[in-house]
């Protein structure tokens, strides 16, 4: 059974679209996943499902709104996926003096909207098929909108810090997955 990470928008960021862990495993399991583990507060999940990726994105966003989250995409990445990301990372030649950020999106990022990838605090290193890889402009003080990306594409993904990622990755693959 293939086990899926994911990664829910819009979860738990300040007084919106609340909910404990430990409710969040039970909504997942409670709709037929099975070995779900959840990762720090902001949504990221671990869970095994037989359904392809758009069916569990779609699920498990369904599940959410009948709980009355509102907005809270889904993006899904299988284990191989993360670790091609994190390869590609680590294959970059990126500012180590400040903090990298990807956007991960549930659909590919159409090739001539990549140009359109501009905020006047970040500096984009890679875009991938489904990713976008960052990190803060020096010197930049100004608010940083981490949905911009998929606010401009109209395309649903979430924004994490570059080390959640790879954390999230090594907690998924370790271990027995149950609750945590």
């Amino acid at each position: 059974m293939p086990r899926y990470f994911v990664f829910l928008r819009a979860i738990n960021v300040g007084r919106h679209n609340l909910i404990r862990m430990d409710e969040l495993r039970d909504l997942c399991m409670g709709v037929g996943f099975e070995g779900v583990s959840t990762y720090i507060q902001s949504g990221n999940i671990v869970l095994h499902s037989n359904d392809a990726e758009d069916v569990v994105a779609r699920r498990l966003e369904a599940t959410l709104e009948e709980h009355g989250l509102r907005n809270a995409a889904a993006i899904v990445r299988i284990g191989a996926e993360l670790s091609e990301l994190l390869d590609a990372w680590s294959a970059m030649d990126a500012p180590s003096s400040r903090k990298p950020f990807v956007t991960l999106f549930r659909s590919p990022v159409p090739p001539e909207s990549v140009m359109a990838l501009t905020h006047p605090g970040l500096a984009q290193l890679a875009v991938r098929e489904r990713e976008a890889l960052s990190v803060m402009k020096p010197g930049y003080e100004g608010p940083l909108d981490v949905g911009f990306l998929e606010k401009k594409l109209k395309i649903p993904g979430t924004t994490r810090y570059l080390a959640v990622v790879k954390d999230f990755a090594e907690f998924g693959r370790s271990g027995p997955i149950g609750p945590r």
